[in-house]
């Protein structure tokens, strides 16, 4: 099959591996190639690292096409991140670039998805490029954009003359963000008409929970300051208060946090992002204490009572979003890891989960309607017509 079979672009922060993100591209591959009815060799992934990909979903999504030659483009660059959406958006009209494997994989689109996740944003700039080449690909082929579960900032409004950056957000058909602040910096610098303020998008799937009668205390952390603090202060009273052991290693770099949690509690069992992905012990009484937000988002969904740590902007908005939606997680406390806790409580994410499933599932449902139906020949009609258009255009400027 040629690039240009693929219609279906997903584009984003997975690759890394980083559970977020590849829990989010889980969602969407199961959704696209086996609930929403588009075939699945028309599906092609773009992310980090393309290996990383195929040894995370190439054995369960075989006729998927894994690649990065997004990332290689991007990581030429060292700009702002508004100057990167403009060299994202003009990579393609770049003579030396007009036989780049992603003119190919562009050329037949009907969907260029911007998957969601917490990275537009100053943290990495250049991930703006990915943003503009989804306006030059609308403009090749007239596929359709969307961008979905996206959580934006920290990021700085765009300079007041700088119309192509507004341009490349506000074709989006559709744009979704997961919080309000995100919301409300696109509303308020006239980046889009109306985006939706929606839902991450690990809500296209029910949790994969393994249902367990332990009763499991969960630690997701990460290895800096805040993180020794809560392995320094779990007491053994606390601990013992369970008959299973969890650690999420959320990336590698969390295993410097599980190497010293084992030098106090080496009872702790050790999950991999791949590993996270099919599952979790899940059962009542289970407790969760966390720095990393998709481990949040994910154990108050399966219905654990819990301890969160922001610890910066970045993440008050993350917590924040999941705390707004019900869940019954609070503010770390380390009073509260001296002792035995009480089991119990009320769960309102949980107890909602089903409708907000269906809820985002309804607002994406059109997506794939274009990409199941194309036929090749209409696909290449189409971005010729389109080509010669932005020939006409590029020619008059």
């Amino acid at each position: 099959m040629s690039s240009s079979e693929q219609t279906v672009l997903i584009v984003g922060g997975g690759g890394v591996p980083n559970y977020g993100d590849e829990l989010i591209l889980e969602s969407w591959l199961r959704w696209y190639t086996r609930q929403s009815g588009v075939p699945t060799p028309r599906v092609r992934i773009e992310g980090g690292h393309h290996r990383v990909l195929y040894s995370l979903f190439g054995d369960r999504y075989p006729g998927v096409k894994f690649s990065s030659h997004v990332r290689r483009a991007r990581i030429r660059q060292d700009p702002e991140f508004f100057d990167s959406v403009r060299q994202g958006y003009e990579f393609l009209s770049q003579p030396e670039n007009r036989d780049h494997p992603l003119a190919g994989i562009i050329s037949g689109l009907e969907v260029y998805h911007l998957h969601g996740g917490g990275y537009l944003n100053n943290r990495w700039p250049t991930h703006g490029f990915m943003v503009g080449l989804g306006l030059a690909a609308k403009e090749l082929t007239g596929c359709r954009l969307v961008a979905t579960g996206l959580g934006l900032g920290p990021l700085e409004a765009p300079a007041s003359d700088d119309t192509l950056s507004r341009r490349a957000f506000g074709e989006f058909d559709l744009f979704e963000v997961r919080d309000d602040w995100s919301h409300e910096f696109l509303l308020q610098n006239e980046l889009h008409a109306s985006p939706a303020r929606g839902l991450d998008d690990v809500f296209m799937q029910r949790v994969q929970a393994q249902p367990s009668s332990h009763k499991t205390l969960h630690l997701s952390l990460r290895a800096d300051a805040t993180g020794h603090g809560v392995v320094d202060a779990l007491s053994a009273g606390f601990v013992g208060d369970f008959d299973r052991h969890v650690f999420w290693t959320g990336t590698s770099r969390d295993l410097l946090a599980f190497e010293r949690l084992s030098q106090r509690f080496p009872f702790f069992e050790p999950r991999g992002v791949s590993q996270l992905m099919t599952g979790f012990p899940s059962g009542p009484g289970d407790y969760m204490v966390t720095q990393r937000f998709h481990p949040h988002l994910i154990g108050a969904r399966a219905g654990m009572q819990g301890m969160y740590s922001s610890g910066s902007d970045y993440y008050d908005v993350k917590h924040g979003s999941v705390v707004q939606l019900g869940s019954p997680f609070v503010a770390l406390d380390h009073d509260l890891l001296q002792k035995p806790r009480a089991t119990g409580g009320s769960n309102v994410l949980a107890e909602r989960d089903a409708a907000l499933v269906n809820q985002k599932r309804s607002l994406v449902a059109g997506i794939a309607a274009a990409a199941a139906t194309s036929t090749p020949r209409a696909i290449a009609q189409r971005t010729a017509r389109r080509i010669g258009q932005v020939a006409s255009r590029l020619r008059r400027e």
